[in-house]
């Protein structure tokens, strides 16, 4: 049986897509990616390539000194006396030096960092921006909410990675290579000139290389990208999931979004491996050749051992830099990559005029408008919403538009705001059309109400504000009067200074209330009002898991302690981190660990004396990479959380799109994001300045220490306790295992940062849920009658001290219909909240044939209940797809008569596609009514034995609410249903009806009994009976003005999600809003490397494999630097036929060592990038199992909103 696809990478309409627009996307030039610096940027970046190039070239200085220092070690042994000043000398110039690399270090990290941090924080401004630019077709056809944020989160920091710190590192080795080779021509000019024979095939491979890894990355980011949506649909619609017990339907379709991601990672290990080992087999090819050739120069006397040591070293150690250079210019294309998403996006200009004053101003506006044989079709659909529609409306008259659900209604008014420009006609405002007049002049003259309010997570003071930004408190004040909010908003205790929180909060007809306030004070200004209505295999199992461990959390931590943008970030921005740590950060830091120690063994078998002086040095670096790593780690943590944040105003912006559009906000959101960036800015500019000192001290020590060396070496020569050949060994040695110390410090960094991703990630897979979600604990009745009790219920929300409910009690017969009913916030959807068990009672109990809920098993108690709520919740996949997942079993013929008896077959045979309909995100593709329709018979699919219906036929035209009715009367039959209804007409003919109000049942019985009582439920009738005779409309419109206390999450536009970001609105501006409860919240525990390592249990075969080439690639380097200590022996040699065997000797072991390099290398990077690749998989799935096991409670805390939760899946599990 075909499962439902939540717009995974399998679905063959979003392949076909995904594929089309791979295709067209490019990198950016070099050039580009620097394309927001600013002149400051240029002096940074001036001064930041100017400090590492210095650095680079200091160690080609440095080789040319120590060339100098051996050879007076080769010819001063017999005069002690000249040997000492030599060496003290050089020694001295060493120190220097240090002093030189610690200054030039710290600017050419430090600066490269701040630059890196400014041009991303402008990039992702102006990103916004952009997408703020663009006219609402583009929302329609060219973007997805979750792409946008992905390209704004996950995108960016790997710009941010490219600009940065990877940047000055590739200058560094650059100026290392051309520096060394300039020495080398300086010095023995043949030898440098037999080099470049090779240079051009090791070019070529690092071309080919660094190609390949730029095509691979670019595909390996889109296939994240569509797993981040699948992420990102199910928690934003997780109250559906649960609803329907689809939990392991999602973590399905999560998975198998992220097999392709895993295929391309082991891809690119794979091409990593062969790439850098064929690169450095090709440089031991060299050295061999470069060694045999210097033997046969020194042996013709046309040069000196110095000066060929010297040559050798220099270009030896240059063409290490060529090697070294290969993974920044790797990190630089994929930033290349990333970038060319948010540059195309701020550089294509809107079809309309929205990013420029052009257009008409009129001095005077009446209000009379004409629609002029007007002809349109959405950019995403061929067929015709109108076709010559022609009216007028008189200047200050109400006008009404009726009609079916799908007629156009909404698109009218969307036309009248410019969202949508006709196809053909005209649309006129006082006799001049809409296209001539300057847009946001345009949108200032309207006031706009919708079905669904889209208020912002600041303030009740700061929503209304947003009518009208320099308005002061008594216009405020008299808009909320006008608008009958202003008695409520005084009785709430902060007045005008509530905050919006996420969930019951305010109930959502208060809501409903003050955004009709910001929409009096807007019209009181300008005079004019409209209504419309709106519609790798590792790192992904840890995704996953993540997820299903949200997924597995009690609805009371979303009310709490989540915010779904939170979630997103840490699966997306975590996953790069963990993935990079364990992956390719950890097997570079095994091998130069491996190097480092093999290094100094054999140090101490040459010299002991000189390998123990290195040994006082040692604790100092030590000391300093330790604090080094402590710092970066916290400074990590503080910056990621402060991108999060800023991650969640762009969510709450571009997710509310057609609000900030509406009342001219694009300023206002722009301002507010990138203040929101001001602190990750200050953060970033922390790390760069900690990174450059952090990098610059080890260096200086190293140099220092050196000098120190190679002046005790002088010594025991001197003193005849070694020789100069041994001394070399030593040296050299300990020389390369001081760089290879020096060069685990980033590799260190990134194994912080995955540390301090990991924390986020660990922490949630790792608590468990208050419910038995997570596991199958309870009771499973054999039969199921419908019987349900309340007895003595208490309750409240999590977010919330005051009481719901205060020793409720009612009973619900079994196969009757039951109806509750009363005023807003009274706590009617909460009751069906706590029958799905979403909550909890504080106290009392709730039975189900007489056995108290928490008994039973949670799965098993969701499968008895089918629920119908307000706001369709569907995904993005076919109309097929959606109905299927009520019951996943059941066949076509059972989703037709599903269809039908939701009066919803004829609408979808009339499609082009019929039942293979792509919907949409949030069903965007559908009117209000058909996605309704939808809903409904994804419930009647599952032949529930407990019917839920919330509003079910609110947003139904008057024809369609008949049938849709007669349908649900029919299934109502024989089952227990419950009916929250706030339009009183559509319950008068259950069995029976309760009132609620305070919490508390008023009035019980049939509709007559209680209308004779002539109580609280008669004066709600006579309330709506005069409503709609005032205004006829509110009959369509009612069920809308109600508060739903459990939020049926659409990814287009939720309820809760216009509610749960940090737009905070102080006076005039929005500014950042920090979560109330930050400094009270528990620190996390940040996670050991072997903790982080237990992660990779099921990787252990490749971690092993893995960690044999690491050391293997560490010990190439103390066994090159045995071989050159023969050479240069040699090189003193009085037996030149002694000499010729030795060097030919030692060059043809180098190139044995050449043949091995390559499968060394590929064993280390493949094996690593296997087990980075599948630990992301893993635990992208343990993030998306562990949301899953949460309850709806979970995602009601202000923390785990979508934008979190699937930015955390996305990018998180990868560090």
């Amino acid at each position: 049986m075909e499962e439902v696809e939540l717009a995974s990478s399998s679905n063959p309409v979003v392949k076909m897509e995904d594929t089309s627009n791979a295709s067209k996307k490019k990198s950016v030039s070099l050039l580009g990616l620097f394309a927001a610096a600013d002149k400051i940027d240029c002096v940074l970046m001036f001064f930041g390539s100017v400090g590492a190039c210095i650095h680079g070239a200091a160690l080609p200085v440095f080789f040319i000194l120590f060339g100098r220092m051996i050879d007076s070690l080769g010819h001063l042994s017999k005069n002690p006396h000249k040997l000492s000043s030599q060496v003290s000398k050089y020694s001295l110039y060493l120190v220097y030096l240090g002093v030189i690399v610690l200054a030039s270090a710290w600017i050419g990290v430090a600066l490269w960092m701040q630059t890196g941090e400014r041009q991303t924080a402008r990039l992702r401004t102006k990103y916004l921006q952009s997408v703020l630019n663009k006219d609402i077709n583009f929302f329609d056809t060219d973007a997805r909410d979750s792409n946008i944020i992905y390209h704004i989160s996950s995108d960016a920091i790997l710009v941010q990675d490219a600009i940065g710190d990877k940047t000055g590192h590739a200058l560094r080795y650059i100026s290392q290579f051309i520096v060394g080779f300039a020495v080398g021509f300086a010095s023995v000019w043949q030898l440098t000139l037999l080099t470049l024979a090779v240079v051009p095939l090791i070019a070529f491979a690092g071309g080919a290389y660094t190609i390949i890894m730029s095509t691979l990355s670019e595909k390996g980011e889109a296939a994240y990208a569509e797993a981040g949506k699948v992420a990102e649909e199910v928690i934003s619609q997780v109250r559906t999931v649960y609803s329907f017990v689809g939990e392991d339907i999602a973590i399905d379709a999560y998975s198998k979004s992220l097999n392709r991601a895993l295929k391309l990672g082991k891809r690119s290990g794979l091409a990593k491996g062969v790439g850098v080992g064929f690169t450095y087999g090709l440089l031991f090819c060299a050295w061999a050749l470069l060694l045999w050739y210097a033997g046969i120069l020194v042996r013709h006397r046309d040069t000196n051992g110095a000066k060929a040591f010297t040559t050798i070293i220099n270009v030896i150690f240059s063409g290490f830099a060529l090697g070294q250079a290969m993974p920044n210019l790797a990190a630089i294309a994929k930033g290349q990559a990333a970038a060319a998403n948010i540059i195309s996006m701020i550089e294509t200009d809107s079809k309309s005029s929205k990013t420029s004053d052009a257009g008409v101003v009129l001095s005077k506006v009446a209000g009379q408008i004409d629609f002029f044989e007007v002809c349109f079709a959405y950019p995403s659909r061929s067929s015709l919403v109108f076709e010559n529609l022609s009216f007028s409306i008189t200047a200050g008259k109400t006008f009404a538009v009726v009609g079916p659900s799908g007629s156009g209604k909404s698109t009218i008014i969307s036309m009248v705001q410019r969202f949508y420009e006709p196809t053909s006609g005209n649309i006129l405002l006082d006799g001049h059309d809409l296209k001539s007049l300057e847009l946001k002049w345009l949108r200032e003259q309207m006031g706009l109400v919708s079905q669904e309010p889209a208020l912002f997570a600041t303030t009740i003071f700061g929503n209304i504000l947003f009518g009208k930004q320099d308005a002061d408190m008594d216009q405020i004040i008299l808009a909320a009067k006008a608008a009958n909010a202003h008695s409520f908003i005084e009785g709430l205790p902060n007045g005008y200074d509530t905050q919006v929180c996420p969930i019951a909060s305010l109930c959502q007809y208060s809501l409903y209330l003050v955004y009709l306030g910001v929409i009096v004070l807007a019209s009181a200004w300008i005079g004019v009002a409209l209504w419309m209505q709106t519609g790798e295999r590792q790192t992904a199992r840890l995704r996953t898991k993540y997820l299903q461990s949200v997924l597995n959390k009690d609805i009371n931590f979303f009310d709490t302690d989540a915010r779904d943008s939170n979630i997103i970030y840490h699966i997306s921005s975590d996953a790069i981190l963990v993935q990079d740590a364990i992956g390719d950060k950890t097997g570079h830091a095994l091998r130069y660990i491996s190097q480092f120690i093999v290094g100094f063994a054999v140090g101490f078998a040459s010299v002991w004396q000189l390998t123990l002086l290195t040994l006082a040095v040692v604790p100092l670096i030590a000391f300093a990479g330790g604090a080094y790593t402590i710092i970066m780690s916290t400074l990590s943590e503080k910056g990621e959380a402060a991108y999060a944040e800023a991650g969640k105003v762009a969510e709450e912006v571009i997710s509310q799109v057609r609000t900030v559009y509406s009342f001219v906000g694009e300023d206002i959101a722009i301002d507010a994001y990138s203040k929101s960036l001001n602190r990750a800015l200050k953060l970033g500019k922390r790390s760069g300045l900690a990174k450059g000192v952090g990098v610059g001290f080890t260096y200086g020590l190293l140099f220092c220490a050196w000098a120190l060396l190679l002046w005790y070496a002088g010594i025991l020569v001197r003193h005849r306790d070694t020789n100069g050949a041994k001394a070399f060994t030593t040296i050299i040695n300990v020389i390369f295992s001081g760089f290879a110390l020096g060069q685990a410090m980033p590799n260190l960094a990134a194994i912080a940062k995955g540390q301090a991703a990991a924390a986020n990630i660990i922490s949630m897979i790792e608590t468990d849920s208050k419910s038995s979600k997570t596991s199958d604990a309870g009771v499973v009745l054999s039969k199921v009658a419908g019987q349900i009790d309340f007895f003595e219920v208490c309750f409240a929300y999590p977010s919330r001290s005051s009481l719901v409910f205060e020793n409720l009690s009612f009973s619900i017969t079994a196969g009757k219909t039951f109806a509750v009913v009363g005023p807003s916030g009274s706590g009617k959807s909460t009751i069906i909240s706590m029958v799905q068990r979403f909550y909890e009672p504080t106290s009392g109990n709730i039975l189900l044939d007489g056995h108290d809920l928490k008994s039973l098993e949670l799965k098993w108690l969701r499968e008895q209940m089918g629920l119908v709520s307000q706001e369709p919740a569907l995904f993005a996949t076919t109309i097929f797809g959606n109905i299927l997942f009520g019951k996943q079993d059941a066949d076509m013929d059972q989703i037709i008569l599903a269809a039908k008896a939701a009066n919803a077959h004829s609408f979808i045979e009339g499609l082009p596609n019929g039942y293979d309909t792509q919907v949409g995100e949030g069903g965007t593709q559908l009117s209000g009514g058909q996605k309704q329709r939808i809903a409904i018979a994804r419930a009647v699919l599952r032949n529930p034995k407990i019917l839920l219906l919330d509003e079910a036929t609110s947003a139904l035209d008057a024809e369609s609410e008949v049938i849709v009715q007669q349908a649900l009367n029919k299934i109502m039959s024989n089952r227990t249903t419950i009916i929250v209804a706030h339009r009183l007409s559509t319950v008068r003919d259950v069995d029976t009806i309760i009132v609620l109000k305070n919490g508390q049942v008023v009035e019980s019985g049939t509709h007559m009994e209680l209308i004779s009582k002539n109580g609280e439920y008669a004066t709600l009738v006579n309330l709506q009976v005069t409503e709609n005779v005032k205004d006829p409309s509110s009959i369509s419109r009612s069920g809308s003005s109600r508060h739903s206390s459990f939020r049926d999450y659409s990814a287009s536009s939720s309820f809760r999600e216009y509610q749960n970001h940090p737009l905070e609105f102080k006076s005039n501006t929005i500014s950042e809003m920090q979560p109330s409860d930050q400094n009270s919240s528990p620190s996390k525990h940040t996670p050991s490397i072997w903790e982080l390592l237990k992660l990779n249990a099921p990787e252990w075969p490749y971690a092993v494999l893995g960690s044999v080439g690491a050391v293997l690639a560490g010990m190439e380097a103390p066994m090159f630097a045995f071989g050159i200590t023969h050479i240069l022996t040699a090189f003193y040699s009085p037996d030149l036929s002694q000499m010729r065997d030795e060097i030919q000797r030692i060059a043809l072991i180098f190139v044995g060592v050449a043949v091995i390099t390559i499968p060394i290398y590929l064993l280390q990077h493949y094996f690593y990038t296997l087990m980075g690749e599948r630990l992301t998989t893993r635990i992208r799935l343990l993030m998306f199992s562990a949301i899953l096991s949460n309850e709806v409670g979970w995602f009601d805390f202000d923390e785990n909103n979508t934008g979190s939760l699937t930015s955390i899946l996305a990018a998180d599990a990868t560090l």
